[in-house]
């Protein structure tokens, strides 16, 4: 049998033991009230979190269907703009002239400033050909083109009998220095003046060859200049029926 002490030591073992097991127990029970207060709240939070983002994600969507609209409309804008201008750009090249048309409105301004009525231009335009009554044999003829240090003889020709004075003016030719020669310089521009017997005189300025074309009465008289050897211009004239 146990002694007494023994039974008494073996009974604070026991409640010990019971007591230990009751603390991890309640221990035990924190955490676990712990976690689950945790999860809960963590939970909400991100139901919160979710809902808030639902929210963003709604009003974003919003915000991109609304810059979409926009977007299309200014779209349908640009659209209509550019149709506008191609219809303008149309319209502008079909109405202003440009080109040959340009020039031949220029001239049509010059000479109804120089009092030619419109009444004649019209006139004149309409009795126009492509086709003319030209001379067969047109003449060619060369004189000397004026320069800054050459001047005097050969310096000028006749068309139609002395009616047309053909004269030129041009850049001096340089040698290899430098220096400047007496005859022109083909490769530079040069003036060419068709003169009519009485005054008036037309020019004609550029590199050669130049055609140029002059109209006394009924006649035109048209013209083409081309380089030629030792300082000299070779001019073609042919007489045609005008208009």
């Amino acid at each position: 049998m146990l002694s007494r002490f023994e039974s008494r030591d073996r009974g604070k073992r026991r409640r010990r033991q019971i007591g230990w097991l009751i603390l991890w127990t309640f221990v035990l029970g924190i955490v676990v009230l712990i976690g689950y207060y945790a999860y809960a709240t963590g939970a909400d939070l991100a139901a919160r979190d979710t809902q808030r983002l639902a929210l963003e994600v709604e009003g974003l969507t919003q915000q991109v269907g609304a810059l979409e609209a926009e977007r299309d409309r200014l779209q349908g804008e640009l659209d209509a703009a550019n149709a506008s201008v191609a219809d303008w750009r149309q319209r502008y090249e079909a109405d202003v002239p440009a080109g040959e048309l340009s020039e031949l409105l220029a001239q049509v301004r010059a000479r109804i400033a120089a009092g030619i009525t419109a009444e004649r231009l019209a006139f004149v335009m309409a009795h126009a050909t492509a086709g003319k009554a030209c001379d067969e044999a047109p003449q060619t003829k060369r004189f000397l083109v004026q320069t800054p240090i050459a001047t005097g003889a050969a310096g000028s020709v006749g068309f139609a009998n002395g009616m047309l004075t053909v004269t030129g003016e041009g850049a001096s030719a340089v040698d290899g220095a430098g220096n400047p020669l007496a005859r022109y310089d083909p490769a530079k521009p040069v003036t060419l003046r068709f003169t009519v017997l009485g005054g008036d005189a037309t020019v004609a300025a550029g590199t050669l060859p130049l055609h140029h074309s002059v109209v006394v009465g009924d006649t035109e008289y048209r013209f083409s200049a081309a380089a030629g050897e030792g300082g000299f211009v070779n001019v073609t004239g042919q007489s045609c029926r005008f208009p």
